[in-house]
């Protein structure tokens, strides 16, 4: 059998097709791979500002609020030292 005309076309639109689907299907790996790279490095640079900001206001609390700190830590150790010690008993 000898191929037309119509035959060659409605192969290399097949062809065409085919080629196209693969490009598509290849492409999409790559999108995601490169989406969840984003993701990663999104997430990781609101955690550092996350951290840093715990950081600013820490550091601004103390501070502020000194001397309170050393009072509360200080009236810690106190109660944490104190023993509770009972009067044997004597028989």
């Amino acid at each position: 059998m000898r191929s037309t005309y119509s035959d060659t076309i409605a192969r290399e639109q097949q062809i065409r097709e085919l080629t196209h689907e693969k490009k598509i299907v290849s492409s999409i790996p790559r999108a995601r791979t490169r989406q969840g790279e984003r993701k990663f490095y999104e997430i990781f640079i609101l955690a550092i500002i996350h951290f840093l900001f715990a950081v600013f206001i820490l550091g601004r609390f103390t501070i502020n609020n000194g001397p309170l700190i050393q009072q509360v830590y200080y009236a810690f150790i106190d109660t944490s030292n104190d023993t509770f010690n009972e009067t044997p008993l004597t028989y």
